[in-house]
């Protein structure tokens, strides 16, 4: 009878743990790169995807993306939950041969956190749907990743986007931009948005930049990395860039 108890309070007590417990995933990617990207950007790349993979691959995200068939609204979940919900990330594999680059993470997510973003999601939908693009036929993002930023009054953080242009942007200086921008709507669409959310997927800040502030234009195939300042009370971002008519 003592045992059958113990037993008893054994599960009382560690089952909501249990449910609770963080989930392992892993992913695989390898990407081949060309001559106009360097090896460096070609790792970041690759492992980018193979994050992307390990969550497209876990089964609480493939039970939702099962009944929702939406990609950009897919592909923004991808994005708020690699920037803010994946612990303990480890590389358990990683080959290069050639120009090929292949590396395999494992990573750590917690199932309650991801129920919670997908139920934020559904709650927005219209508006990710609205402003979520990746790529706009001016502008194609390669990489969105979180460092660290040396300034003489110390460290930030920040959120590093790496875009490639897709057509010649003319000068994108911001006193040209001011001025002709009534006259050319096509600068409008070499900006890059960013939207910061909370722990509960609530907005908190946003801000854009253009791919580059300078007269002299970057030509197409070219690639540029722009800056933001995280917020502090910052969780996760989502990144996007307007939408061409």
């Amino acid at each position: 009878m003592k045992i059958v108890t113990m037993i008893g309070l054994f599960v009382l007590i560690f089952s909501p743990l249990s449910v609770y417990a963080d989930d392992l995933i892993q992913g695989h990617y390898c990407y081949t790169y060309g001559d106009r990207e360097s090896l460096q950007e070609a790792r970041e790349l690759t492992r980018s995807l193979a994050i992307r993979n390990a969550i497209e691959s876990y089964r609480t995200f493939i039970t939702f993306t099962s009944i929702v068939k939406n990609f950009q609204l897919t592909n923004d979940l991808i994005q708020v939950i690699s920037s803010g919900y994946l612990k303990d990330i480890k590389v358990m594999e990683h080959k290069e041969d050639g120009r090929t680059v292949c590396e395999r993470i494992q990573a750590t997510i917690s199932p309650a956190a991801v129920k919670n973003i997908i139920n934020e999601a559904r709650a927005q939908n219209e508006r990710i749907e609205e402003r979520g693009l990746a790529n706009n036929g001016y502008l194609k993002i390669l990489n969105v990743r979180k460092s660290e930023k040396e300034y003489t009054y110390g460290k930030v953080e920040v959120v590093a986007v790496t875009a490639r242009v897709l057509k010649n942007t003319g000068s994108l200086s911001i006193f040209r931009v001011l001025q002709n921008l009534h006259k050319n709507s096509n600068q409008e669409f070499f900006r890059i948005c960013i939207e910061f959310y909370d722990s509960n997927g609530n907005t908190v800040d946003g801000a854009f930049k253009y791919v580059h502030d300078s007269p002299i234009e970057m030509l197409s195939g070219q690639v540029a990395t722009v800056i933001f300042h995280l917020p502090k009370e910052a969780k996760s971002w989502r990144v996007w860039l307007p939408e061409a008519k």
